[in-house]
């Protein structure tokens, strides 16, 4: 028979409806994309029939004829070249037309974006009444396709995909868009409550509607593809501020080849359920939920800021209780407009100023007595505009997690900023320390020939495996010559006192090696990291410094607080060691090493920004300015340097060439004088502990 060249889209679906009712073609199995009620299926297994969506979508028979077999005369040229139509039942063509676009009802809603995050974003419109039709491929469509995607940034990852899937659609049902298109335009609007810009998804403006003709439609499906493939990379892939581990601008297009099958198959899992799927990308941490939602309100604060003005700044003067002045009332102006307070502006430290000097403490992470002393009053200097940033950058190293990026349920995590370790069994936080980290200080290594913040803790991913009890410390040769021996200079019995001795090592070395006992700087217990370059997780023999707010104090080990109690904890959970068996080896003093059975991951993160038992949030210092060298562009920021070099060069050290240190280097540790010889080497900085 002759199909009409023009008719309306009720009449194309009833003449569907009567072609494929004379199809002997067995129908397909339904896919369950973006049809909850649908069965599971196979990934990529065509749908039985087109929706309503995917009929208004398509092209006219004026342009597109519908079968090539139900045409029993020659048909007119078309404009496009002929897709194959996708299959469907005469009941399902019958109901599509029935039920007019307009009269569709809405399916239920998904479940909520995210536990803890801000107000969800408005329900999708699914067409669930109908199942959407299955993707068609042919000839025309894929050299189209083929074309468009070599033009992407993404496109040997794009190859890969289509490749997987012999270069079937990903977002089209016919000419149309899927609903799972409907879902990604509407998460890609949401990027910005995650502080990342929807621009270069390229789907501003995007029309789903708009699609006629089949250059159209495979534009439209690329634009969809890689948009999705940007979506994985930055919640899975690409590191864009991490300190070390950053992909440059320059790199970037050979990491995006080197990882195309990585991301196809990151892509490709998020499918049939788009929307499900790209939400289980999201950090599921509270805190990341609680600063999606806390940041619209600091960007306005920002803006309020940027157009009210600031109060005049607080001077950076120690202030005691009692004190007045007019640097007092700067102090109580900037409590009140930062929504501490409503104070009286008297110009005395009293109480109430006090209360609100504590309140703001909380919110930074400092120790809350309430004194306005120097680390509280530097603190004022940050603006809402810089708290807002931090927060988008709290986001941004919240998705560049390792420990998010391996799905870790069970392991511990060290917070640099925050000086906090926290241990998880089973996703959920059973025991959180206080740490100290390394410290800040520029310093050098004479052995390595190195200088600059070689005390820094690095960011790490690591295993604990082993558990010691009553530890020896065997002296780092840097530490060795910089601290101890200038020590013994001036105090002939400053080794015994301290319990270190010298010891022969196996490879015929001499070490300075510290016994067990109340005198050991690794205190009472220490946990041994896999791979790490010598840092490790230790007790202490100082523990008035997890007193302090700020605790970057280390050499680079994390001194741990209540160190015993988390090994109590480990050695029962992980290596069947009652409490009685542990206390009677640390009462008897003897080095003991237990492995555990079960290793447990060791995360070591930057993130500035926090959430408090309370649920507010608390902003913590930019110890090694990481957050400061994310924002100016200088990634990876240098942590040190060749030693004598005029960068990150310590007080003391002196300038040597670079032809000699390639000279001399190879010959034995730096000198501290240069030339050798003229003058007394500087006394070292000493940190705090190993």
């Amino acid at each position: 028979m002759r199909v009409p060249t023009q008719c309306t889209l009720r009449e194309s679906a009833l003449i569907l409806a009567l072609l494929v009712a004379c199809d002997p073609t067995p129908a397909r199995e339904p896919l369950a994309n973006g049809d909850p009620a649908a069965p599971a299926a196979k990934p990529h297994t065509p749908a039985n029939g087109p929706s309503a969506e995917g009929l208004r979508a398509a092209p006219s028979a004026a342009t597109r004829p519908l079968s090539a077999e139900a045409d029993d005369a020659p048909v007119p040229q078309a404009a496009v070249p002929p897709l194959p139509l996708p299959e469907t039942t005469a009941t399902e063509a019958r109901a599509a037309v029935s039920e007019a676009p307009a009269q569709r009802r809405p399916a239920e809603t998904g479940p909520a974006a995210h536990p803890a995050g801000p107000p969800a974003m408005p329900p999708l419109v699914e067409a669930a009444a109908t199942p959407e039709a299955r993707p068609v491929t042919s000839p025309e469509l894929v050299g189209e396709l083929k074309r468009l995607v070599r033009k992407q940034e993404f496109a040997a990852a794009l190859e890969s995909l289509y490749e997987k899937r012999a270069w079937e659609p990903v977002f089209l049902r016919g000419l149309g868009p899927s609903t799972a298109a409907r879902e990604l335009v509407e998460l890609v609007a949401d990027l910005p409550s995650h502080a990342i810009d929807p621009k270069p998804y390229g789907l501003d403006g995007v029309d789903l509607e708009a699609v006629h003709a089949l250059p159209e439609a495979a534009a439209l499906e690329v634009r969809l593809t890689a948009a999705l493939m940007r979506y994985v990379a930055d919640f899975r892939v690409l590191r864009v501020i991490h300190p070390f581990k950053a992909v440059s601008v320059e790199g970037r297009p050979k990491f995006l080849r080197e990882n195309r099958d990585t991301l196809a198959e990151r892509a490709l899992a998020t499918l049939p359920d788009v929307r499900n799927a790209l939400v289980a990308l999201w950090p599921k941490r509270a805190e990341y939920g609680a600063l999606r939602a806390a940041l619209p309100i600091w960007r306005a604060k920002a803006a309020e800021e940027k157009q009210r003005g600031r109060p005049p700044a607080v001077p950076i003067r120690r202030m005691d209780p009692g004190d007045k002045g007019k640097d007092v009332k700067a102090l109580q102006a900037r409590l009140n407009f930062d929504g501490y307070a409503t104070l009286e502006v008297t110009g005395v430290v009293d109480e109430a100023t006090m209360e609100a000097v504590r309140t703001f403490q909380r919110r930074h992470h400092l120790v809350a007595d309430g004194k306005p002393g120097l680390d509280t009053l530097k603190r004022f200097r940050e603006t809402y505009a810089t708290k807002a940033t931090a927060i988008e950058l709290a986001l941004q190293r919240w998705r560049e997690s390792e420990a998010l990026r391996d799905d870790a349920t069970e392991f511990i995590r060290v917070n640099i900023p925050s000086f906090t370790l926290e241990l998880f069994e089973n996703g959920q936080e059973v025991r959180k320390h206080r740490v100290v980290v390394g410290n800040n200080k520029l310093d050098y290594n004479l052995e390595d020939w190195r200088q600059g913040f070689i005390n820094r803790t690095p960011l790490l991913e690591s295993r604990l495996y082993k558990v010691i009890l009553n530890p020896t410390w065997i002296v780092p040769a840097r530490i060795r010559d910089a601290e101890i021996l200038p020590e013994t200079s001036k105090d002939p019995r400053y080794l015994s006192k301290k319990g270190i001795h010298i010891r022969t090592m196996s490879d015929g070395s001499d070490k300075f090696v510290q016994s067990a006992g109340e005198h050991n700087v690794l205190g009472q217990v220490k946990f041994l990291l896999e791979k790490s370059d010598a840092i490790y997780l230790h007790d202490t023999d100082k523990r008035k410094f997890f007193e302090k707010s700020e605790r970057a104090l280390s050499h680079g080990c994390m001194r741990v607080d209540k160190a015993t109690e988390l090994a109590y904890y480990l050695l029962e959970t992980r290596a069947a060691k009652d409490a009685a068996a542990v206390t009677a080896i640390l009462e008897r003093g003897n080095t003991t090493e237990i492995p555990l059975t079960r290793s447990l991951p060791v995360y070591v993160d930057y993130v500035t920004v926090g959430v408090d038992d309370a649920g507010d949030v608390v902003f913590y210092l930019d110890v090694y300015g990481y957050d400061r060298s994310a924002l100016q562009g200088k990634l990876p920021p240098t942590a040190y340097t060749r030693y004598g070099s005029g960068a990150l060069r310590p007080r003391g050290v002196p300038s040597i060439p670079q032809s000699d240190y390639q000279r001399l280097r190879t010959q034995g540790p730096a000198p501290l004088v240069w030339p050798p010889g003229t003058g007394t080497a500087p006394p070292a900085e000493p940190a705090e502990g190993p």
